[in-house]
């Protein structure tokens, strides 16, 4: 389940940053939403990678048909 976060535009890029519990442990997540047209968007959601570095698990490039 997606915990509450802190939503947010940073120029072109629309920031949800967010916690969630991975085996036990609180670990920071981040979704960005980028190039964002009418018709298209791309997604990425990040992670903690334990180092305080956000690491990419999933990239998504989304278009309306």
């Amino acid at each position: 389940m997606r915990a509450a976060g802190h939503c947010a535009l940073d120029g072109d890029t629309f920031v949800n940053d967010y916690e969630e519990v991975i085996d036990g442990k609180r670990t920071k997540m981040q979704d960005l939403w980028t190039d964002i047209t009418p018709n298209s968007h791309t997604l990425t959601e990040s992670h903690d990678a334990g180092n305080g570095v956000m690491k990419p698990y999933v990239v998504s490039h989304n278009t309306r048909q």
